[in-house]
């Protein structure tokens, strides 16, 4: 019987029980915090630090103390040059005088180090900085070997300042405890407690009309939508690419405008005329002496640029917003609405074949799915 009572169907679950495991698993979740999460700190017990001065490059010129401010376009470096030490870390804190000192700014940098596998500065991967946010400012390198000079090449434009307000090496890194991690862990935990195969949860059948099921349903839906439009804009790169190879469904959205099927920009006449224009080698030679742009990743036939990707997007998205808006659809926004889609398709369609053909499925195997 599909309508059965929630008095006849369920057992009532222990809720004293229910409640002593949450708390003892929020008491994990705090411990894991102070003592896994904090092993940068524990790791740097015993550490001395060493601060040795430093000196700027050419695009460099120092006003007053530790302020300098940039003068030209090439070596804008601060260094360390004569280190010869066993570099564990490094501590930076900058302020921007111009700005203020509640002034909050984003500073991408990247380090070039010397050590005893290299005898020539190499470049790292490139961090950010903030001065308000502690884990910004602590740095763990491995060299190989001692660390012989350091340089750091922080991105300003010209006229802009910079003050150094720490720069040292093998520092203490204090403990960074953070109670929205804390909160995350709790709630994994306590996600994967409810779904525990012995759980009560799973006496609630998809079919059954119990309270709020449908709360739930959408409840679940927004959390998932919410996720995906998180995850589109972790990489600042695609929210707006510059280069041509990347908006090949925008020039294919204005051909399509003009009753064209190839891209309204002609190639150069230089690449007609080579005997092979998808050579390598030549294409870029021929880019090089000319210094006309030529586009990569597109079609080329009969003297004419085709985008080679399904036309799909393009009639349902981008070419739709173009002529809404006049402007082009941004790629992750398009990523985000099919994910929605997604997200609003699999629900209903997993519940449909439940009820058609296994009518017994639990409701949290249903969430779970």
């Amino acid at each position: 019987m599909e309508k059965r009572g929630l008095e006849e169907l369920k057992k009532k679950p222990s809720l004293k029980k229910n409640l002593c495991c949450l708390s003892v698993l929020f008491m994990i979740s705090c411990l894991l915090e102070v003592t896994l999460f904090q092993y940068r700190h524990y790791e740097s017990f015993g550490n001395e630090a060493v601060s040795l001065p430093f000196e700027g490059g050419r695009g460099l010129v120092n006003i007053e103390g530790n302020i300098w401010e940039v003068v030209g376009e090439e070596d804008v470096y601060l260094e360390v040059s004569q280190l010869d030490l066993d570099v564990k870390n490094i501590h930076i804190d900058f302020l921007f005088p111009k700005l203020g000192e509640t002034a909050v700014k984003k500073l991408p940098f990247h380090f070039n180090i010397r050590d005893e596998g290299s005898s020539a500065y190499y470049e790292l991967p490139e961090r950010v900085f903030y001065h308000h946010i502690l884990q910004s400012q602590y740095i763990r390198l491995h060299p190989y070997g001692k660390c012989l000079g350091v340089r750091i090449y922080p991105q300003l434009e010209l006229g802009e300042q910079i003050e150094v307000i720490k720069w040292s090496f093998n520092s203490q890194v204090p403990a960074m405890l953070s109670l929205k991690r804390t909160l995350f862990l709790f709630m994994v935990f306590s996600l994967l407690f409810l779904i525990r195969p012995s759980s009560e949860l799973y006496q609630y059948l998809y079919i059954d009309k119990f309270p709020f099921r449908k709360l739930l349903i959408v409840g679940f839906a927004l959390v998932q939508i919410f996720l995906f439009s998180r995850i589109v804009r972790w990489n600042q790169f695609f929210l707006d690419p510059k280069e041509p190879h990347h908006q090949q469904y925008y020039m294919l959205t204005e051909a399509l405008l003009q009753g064209e099927l190839f891209l309204l920009k002609p190639p150069p006449e230089g690449l007609i005329e080579l005997e092979n224009p998808y050579d390598y080698k030549e294409r870029l030679e021929l880019s090089q002496r000319t210094g006309e742009e030529i586009y990569w990743d597109v079609g080329y036939y009969e003297g004419k640029y085709f985008v080679y990707f399904g036309v799909g997007p393009v009639l349902l998205f981008y070419l739709p917003y173009y002529m809404l808006t006049g402007s082009h659809l941004p790629t992750y926004q398009g990523v985000f609405l099919c994910s929605v889609l997604l997200v609003l398709a699999v629900l209903a369609f997993v519940g449909e074949i439940i009820k058609k053909w296994y009518r017994n499925t639990p409701f949290l195997i249903y969430l779970l799915l």
